[in-house]
């Protein structure tokens, strides 16, 4: 009887045969030629950043295998998650077998609706890579399929899982985590600032405020030690109001395009990439990020929510916006004539430095609903 979870006893005549069903299988006697009178079938499982195809036709009620084929999802593939990653493979897939298929009917087995979520807001890559896997998930010959025995993996019965709501959930560092104010939560207000001096070094603070009614009250503020960065402060600032309200229930409010990101997106992406970039270096303020992951997991419950930065309207989320902005200047040591460093200077000189690291990316935010462009840049 079939165990996958069976403990394997690795001995020398195993090997051999391994070694011999190795070299069978690439013999081109022990594949079959294709009937293009018959429809083609794919069967493709992802394991561990691999994804595996078998293609094959039914004939005289055996499979008849045309082609193995096996490739290796790239480092902006492998940070995202799993049902991205098999589309991305599936795609290459289906590419590697084009000159056999030819155009003819092809049956895929998956228990993911790929075409749907390919096309979908959800999808997680950029819209250049969701456009060239569309068109090719998308050819009129192929169709999908989610009952069958798929050699590439292990049998698969049932429908087909929604991967819009499983993406949904996995792209977040914690399941609940809301990008609107929770009802009832203590509401606090973050931000981050930094400055130059006139001597060219530079100065970071950050601070965490709390607001009842026309009261302000400061819960945390200071300098930052080490590199100073506008980007460093802002996340401080959220890692504080976090550690703050830990085991309650909070909202944290940031004006910071660059800190909602990367809570409500990148954070996932570093952790499944081992906070690696593309190029496999650290990212950039690595620790922090690491601590921010932490974090973000000790409140009962949280939202990280973007206000708008500089808002005159008076509202009273304007106005704690602006107390957490005075708070962290004044604990900068900032008096008015310096010149301010923003994020998107820090980001710019990323471009002019070559740097392609996953938190030099450009978001395009809105509200509950993340759209992530891999393009260097910074909003």
């Amino acid at each position: 009887m079939r165990n996958l979870k069976a403990r394997l006893q690795w001995t020398q005549p195993a090997e051999e045969a391994f070694i011999h069903l190795k070299q069978l299988l690439a013999r081109a006697t022990d594949l079959a030629l294709p009937d293009y009178s018959l429809p083609f079938h794919l069967d493709v499982s992802e394991t561990n950043g691999a994804v595996n195809g078998i293609l094959f036709q039914k004939k005289g009620g055996e499979r008849q295998i045309l082609m193995y084929a096996s490739v290796l999802l790239d480092n902006t593939e492998i940070r995202h998650p799993p049902c991205t990653q098999l589309a991305a493979g599936l795609a290459k897939i289906i590419q590697k077998t084009v000159h056999i298929v030819m155009g003819h009917p092809l049956n895929i087995l998956t228990s993911h609706n790929v075409v749907a979520y390919v096309n979908s807001q959800i999808f997680t890559m950029t819209s250049l890579r969701q456009q060239r896997k569309s068109k090719i998930l998308g050819a009129h010959n192929l169709l999908f399929s989610h009952e069958g025995i798929n050699m590439a993996d292990r049998m698969t019965t049932g429908p087909t899982h929604d991967c819009m709501r499983k993406v949904q959930t996995e792209e977040k560092i914690r399941p609940d985590l809301e990008t609107e104010h929770i009802p009832g939560s203590e509401v606090l207000y973050t931000d981050g600032c930094c400055f130059r001096m006139e001597d060219g070094n530079s100065k970071s603070g950050f601070a965490v405020v709390r607001q009842e009614g026309q009261r302000i009250e400061i819960l945390q503020s200071g300098k930052l030690e080490g590199q100073q960065s506008a980007q460093k402060a802002e996340i401080q600032a959220v890692v504080e109001a976090l550690k703050e309200r830990a085991g309650k229930e909070v909202t944290l409010y940031t004006d910071s395009a660059y800190a909602y990101g990367a809570v409500h997106v990148q954070l996932p992406q570093w952790k499944r990439a081992g906070f690696l970039t593309a190029g496999q270096k650290p990212i950039k303020h690595e620790k922090l990020m690491k601590e921010l992951a932490e974090s973000l997991l000790l409140p009962k419950k949280v939202a990280v929510v973007k206000c708008k930065g500089h808002d005159m309207t008076g509202s009273e989320t304007a106005e704690g916006n602006r107390q957490a902005d005075r708070a962290a200047k004044d604990a900068a040591g900032y008096t008015g004539a310096r010149q301010m460093v923003t994020v998107e200077e820090e980001c710019q000189q990323d471009i002019l430095g070559g740097s392609r690291s996953p938190e030099s990316t450009r978001e395009g935010l809105s509200r509950g609903k993340v759209i992530v462009e891999e393009k260097t840049g910074c909003d």
